[in-house]
């Protein structure tokens, strides 16, 4: 009797919470519409959100580094950049005074005015998606919007110049990484540094960020595998000299075996 009792409350309990969580989902949902509507309803996304030059405050977060290809002067860099800006038409005091921010999914992006931070010295550029693309979005009360992107480094505002968004590190801790050290097999990360400069172009002046990463190369990683395979090649072609001068099927396939362990190594 007091187990089928106890079932009852846990059936009450859970259908209780449903309702609970429905109208919270209609409530949001309607909250959202409203929001949605009311930004995009009297100006564009293209529209400036204030006349005075908006600044955007940049933080990058450095994931993972890979493929250094000392010839080509590249790398493959994984990394978090983050843009953050004030954009008073997306107030939301007077609807929700509760609400704390919004988070909102990668598809409302292209709905907003952004700042549109790029990298300019890249080869290209990725975002993550799996499963979905690693955007966030979230939207506090007072307008400021955070925009954080998961790319795969100089950075400047594509679309906008210094009479319309300026550009700065954030205050604290602008450049992080999320490991001490990056395993690499012939260079070792030393130092980041960063820093902002003006840039003039034919349509104006651009603000653009940049970092520089420093590295230091592992002599013993080219010890062992260049320069010792170097030696011993070198060092086994002069065994043809100690060769009878009658055998010239093994000094010739001593020699052409030499070359190629140096061409190929």
């Amino acid at each position: 009797m007091q187990s089928s009792i106890n079932k009852q409350k846990l059936g009450l309990i859970q259908a209780a919470l449903e309702v609970l969580l429905n109208l919270h989902n209609d409530n949001y949902s309607k909250f959202l519409r409203v929001f949605v509507r009311s930004y995009s309803a009297p100006i564009s996304r293209n529209a400036l959100p204030d006349p005075t030059p908006v600044n955007v405050v940049v933080e990058i977060t450095i994931q993972d580094i890979s493929d250094i290809s000392a010839l080509a002067g590249t790398f493959v860099i994984d990394f978090w950049i983050s843009a953050i800006w004030m954009d008073s038409r997306l107030q939301f005091f007077h609807l929700d005074p509760c609400r704390r921010n919004l988070s909102l999914d990668h598809d409302m992006e292209p709905k907003l005015w952004s700042p549109n931070v790029c990298v300019v010295n890249s080869k290209s550029t990725k975002v993550h998606d799996s499963p979905k693309p690693n955007i966030l979005l979230m939207i506090f009360p007072n307008g400021t919007t955070w925009l954080n992107y998961r790319i795969s480094l100089i950075f400047e505002s594509y679309s906008f110049n210094v009479a319309e968004v300026t550009l700065q590190w954030l205050t604290w801790s602008p450049v992080s990484t999320v490991k001490a050290d990056f395993s690499l097999p012939d260079f070792k990360m030393s130092n980041i540094t960063y820093g902002r400069n003006v840039e003039r172009y034919t349509a104006g002046f651009w603000h653009r960020l940049f970092v520089t990463i420093h590295f230091d190369r592992l002599y013993g990683f080219y010890i062992l595998q260049m320069y010792m395979p170097t030696y011993i090649s070198v060092f086994i072609s002069w065994i043809a000299f100690w060769m009878d001068t009658r055998a010239l099927p093994a000094r010739i396939t001593l020699s052409v075996s030499s070359l190629m362990a140096l061409t190929f190594q």
